[in-house]
């Protein structure tokens, strides 16, 4: 029994030594971004932002930009692909990130006016794409890492138009309308009276 604890302690020993604990050295958050437009389409900056935290002991550089997910089965249930990913940006496009700080990047929509109307009630998903690069020149030039944040865009509800109150002009024209119909029947009445007395 005492020959397996050693053993046992043995190994684990190699395998601390051999398999370190590895720790992310860029950290970003969040996973996911929801955008809502609960009465009306807005413009600019969402407020929504990703955050990169640069736990090197060397500056980064982040290359972002938005994009449409590689493949369409990879988004959310009930999502889907937006109309135009020119309608969703990310600024900046590409930011240097000195050792041990952190740097937002926002999201921004910009939906044309003569797209809003087919665009009521969507779900759309999209993905906010991060390149990271050392700016280090003692980093080998291939060091890359690649990140991807979803972000989901929920458009507003189809407003409900109501009926546009009819002009005095318009009310003029049917009850002019309504008064020659009803002086039409008195007269058909009237001569109908008289064709049933001579008969």
């Amino acid at each position: 029994m005492k020959n397996k604890i050693i053993a046992f302690g043995v190994v684990l020993f190699l395998f601390l030594f051999i398999f370190p604990t590895c720790e992310a050295n860029v950290f970003v958050s969040p996973a996911e971004i929801f955008v809502t437009m609960t009465d009306d389409y807005f413009e600019g900056n969402t407020s929504k932002k990703i955050t990169v935290t640069n736990r090197y002991s060397y500056n980064i550089s982040v290359t972002a930009w938005m994009m449409q997910p590689d493949i369409v089965e990879w988004i959310r249930p009930n999502r889907t692909l937006i109309d135009n990913i020119s309608w969703i940006s990310i600024d900046p496009s590409n930011l240097l990130i000195p050792s041990g700080r952190s740097a937002c990047f926002y999201i921004y929509l910009t939906i044309p006016d003569e797209a809003r109307n087919q665009t009521y009630d969507k779900h759309w998903e999209v993905w906010a794409a991060l390149m990271i690069n050392s700016a280090s020149e003692n980093v080998s030039s291939s060091f890359k890492q690649g990140y991807n944040v979803r972000v989901y865009v929920d458009t507003p509800v189809q407003p409900i138009v109501p009926d546009e109150p009819q002009s005095p002009g318009e009310l003029i024209y049917y009850a002019v309308i309504a008064f020659v119909i009803v002086i039409l029947l008195i007269v058909i009445f009237y001569f109908y009276l008289i064709y049933k007395k001579r008969t």
